[in-house]
């Protein structure tokens, strides 16, 4: 007889389902309260809907089907075919075949078990604490907690699409850096080009200021090298504090070279030029009628533009500065000759003008009013400005004297400044208004010995008086043209008569700007009457009549 495999356990369906109602039976008994609850709840409906009658009938009904279901079973197995042994299986292979089934689901079991403890300890190598709480305790005590670790390794796909889409990714970064090469390229060459015109440019500035002979030179300014250009006259004997040396730099935008002052100022100079005014003394009242063109030598400066217009106009502006400096020093010596100075105007009283020098911004300088004595301001502003050329010429050739041997026991003489600026103006100027003076007094002796007959004088006078101005000039004079400025003034007046000679020597002196007269009569035969030095006009006034009283008549 024929076995169907797959029924082979269908015979033992009530015994298994009799088997199960009796082990839900005493589970249900061992469940707790609230879970017994649930599942009353779950299979009956809500308590609210039980009632003792519904109770009473459902237990009638229970005991009724109890005592039909004997019945019910003899009829069906009577009316069922009996089976044969072997189909029938006993107990004891039903207990070995549940065995097995219970040993596959602990093997199953154990294996899950060792997979959660494989995976818990992967996962304790990156994380501890999660892969510490779901391992086993016999793990925990026999191995380590991040003892094992894991990595993914993909398998290299040597396929040729995989190949290709390699080659166009690598084709496609060489085209990309290409034309980021190109475009570097690009913008590096432009940049190229820009800076070889800025230096193009600064260069061609560096030429031109070369070629105007201009002294390049180096400084360390702040740290860092700087080239510069010396405006200054240091090197012309100047011993101003201001040497005069600027910066040459680059502009940053263009390359352009421009010219930066670099005199360290505690405040902010301001350029100025120095102004030389006359004013003419009518009792109280001061006129002026003279003025200096200054606008003249601004104007140039005004049209020229670039680096070398800006030394130049740096050098102007300093040796401005230095002149009304000097000027401002020497007018502090001189205030016993009637000269006053302030921050900015210095004053020369010479008894019948003013000569008023002054510093003016370029913004207020205009051009000055047709006045009679503008030449004369002019000729004095650049006799100044000589003077100072003069002194700086001195003070480079005492550089040029070598110095004295150290054994010998003479000393030399304190330097002193043989050149002034402003004590010639003051000195001539009264040397000449004595001058004018002594021949007042020979013309008013002339004048009453012919009785106030003024033709006769002015006949006699043009006849026999004769004039030598600075006759004491050295001869070094082709050789310096400044030595008559370096030189006292000084001046003879001769007057023949028929009875007398008179000779008059004028000498001024530098130190007080006094005059110092040596009066000498003579007569025919030329032997000396008189020889005596006078210091006053008035004086020899005095001598001249008391001479001619004592002689014959003219």
């Amino acid at each position: 007889m024929v076995v169907d495999k797959d029924n082979e356990f269908l015979d033992f369906a009530p015994l298994l389902d009799q088997d199960s109602a009796l082990e839900y039976s005493n589970e249900d008994e061992k469940l707790p309260l609230p879970q017994l609850l649930a599942k009353i709840i779950a299979q009956r409906g809500s308590f609210l809907d039980i009632s003792e009658d519904r109770l009473k009938e459902e237990i009638e009904n229970e005991q009724l089907s109890e005592d039909t279901a004997p019945n019910q079973g003899d009829v069906e197995m009577e009316g069922e075919p009996l089976l044969t042994r072997e189909q029938l299986r006993s107990y004891e292979e039903f207990k070995k075949v549940k065995q097995e089934i219970v040993n596959s689901v602990h093997s199953a079991l154990n294996e899950s078990s060792l997979s959660l403890d494989f995976v818990s300890l992967l996962i304790s190598c990156v994380r501890p604490a999660a892969g510490s709480s779901s391992m086993s305790p016999h793990l925990k005590q026999h191995i380590k907690i991040g003892s094992l670790s894991s990595d993914k390794v993909d398998p290299p796909e040597d396929t040729e699409k995989l190949q290709f889409d390699t080659s166009k990714v690598g084709r496609g970064w060489k085209l990309e850096s290409l034309e980021r090469a190109a475009a570097n390229l690009k913008s590096s060459s432009l940049r190229l080009k820009e800076e070889v015109e800025k230096e193009k440019n600064f260069w061609s500035g560096m030429v031109e200021v070369l070629k105007s002979n201009e002294v390049i030179t180096s400084m360390n300014m702040k740290n860092s090298k700087e080239v510069c250009v010396k405006y200054g006259y240091g090197d012309a004997g100047s011993t101003y504090y201001d040497k005069g040396i600027g910066i040459l730099k680059k502009d940053t935008t263009t390359g352009d070279l421009f010219f930066e002052n670099s005199a360290p100022a505690k405040e902010e100079k301001q350029d100025k030029v120095v102004n030389v005014r006359i004013y003419e003394k009518n009792g109280e009242t001061v006129n002026l009628i003279g003025e200096s063109n200054v606008e003249q030598r601004l104007h140039s400066f005004k049209e020229k533009k670039g680096v070398i217009n800006d030394i130049a106009k740096a050098r102007f502006f300093l040796f401005e500065e230095e002149l009304f400096y000097q000027l401002l020093r020497e007018a502090a010596t001189l205030i016993s000759l009637q000269v006053s100075a302030e921050e900015d105007k210095i004053v020369i009283d010479l008894h019948d003008e003013i000569i008023e020098i002054t510093e003016v911004p370029p913004e207020e300088v205009h051009a000055p009013a047709d006045l009679p004595s503008n030449e004369r301001a002019d000729l004095i502003q650049i006799y100044l400005r000589l003077m100072l050329y003069a002194e700086h010429k001195r003070n480079l050739d005492q550089r040029n004297i070598p110095p004295l041997a150290l054994d010998t026991e003479a000393q030399s003489a304190p330097q002193t400044s043989l050149l002034s600026l402003i004590r010639p103006i003051i000195v001539y100027n009264r040397h000449k208004r004595t001058l004018k003076s002594v021949r007042d007094v020979l013309e008013s002796i002339i004048l009453n010995h012919f009785e106030n007959d003024r033709t006769k004088t002015k006949e006699h006078l043009a006849e026999h008086l004769n004039i030598i101005n600075h006759c004491n000039e050295p001869s070094a004079r082709s050789k310096d043209p400044f030595a008559r400025v370096s030189t006292p003034p000084a001046s003879i007046l001769e007057l023949a008569t028929n009875s007398l000679i008179v000779r008059v020597k004028l000498t001024s002196l530098f130190a007080s700007a006094y005059s110092v007269m040596n009066l000498t009569l003579q007569n025919q035969t030329g032997s000396t009457v008189l020889d005596v030095t006078l210091n006053d006009v008035r004086e020899l006034e005095d001598c001249l009549n008391w001479a001619i009283r004592n002689y014959d008549s003219i």
